[in-house]
C-alpha cells in the first residue's frame, strides 16, 4: 500500500491529518487499527440502540387491521367510467 493510501484510511479512520507521522510505521498502522476497532464498536453500540427502539414501537394490531381494511376497500372499488369527447362531424 502506499503512504497516501495509508492516511487516507487513518483519515476515514478519524485520525487528523496534523496527527499523522510523515513516515508511516507499524506503531501508525496499529493505531488505524485501533481507530477503526473503536468506531466499529461505536456503530454496534448504534445499532443496537436502534434495533431496541424499534422493538418499543411495534404496529398495533388495531392499526395493521385499518391497513388491511383500506387495501380491501380500494381493491374493491369500481372502476371509474372514462368519458371520450366526441366531435360532432359539421
Amino acid at each position: 500500500m502506499l503512504p497516501l493510501e495509508i492516511k487516507a484510511v487513518a483519515k476515514l479512520a478519524d485520525i487528523d491529518p496534523i496527527d499523522q507521522p510523515e513516515v508511516i510505521d507499524y506503531a501508525f498502522i496499529d493505531r488505524i487499527k485501533a481507530a477503526i476497532k473503536e468506531k466499529e464498536v461505536e456503530q454496534k453500540k448504534k445499532d443496537d440502540w436502534l434495533a431496541k427502539e424499534e422493538q418499543k414501537l411495534p404496529e398495533a394490531e388495531d392499526t395493521k387491521q385499518l391497513n388491511i381494511d383500506k387495501k380491501t376497500v380500494s381493491n374493491n372499488e369500481p372502476a371509474k367510467k372514462i368519458s371520450k369527447k366526441t366531435n360532432p362531424k359539421k
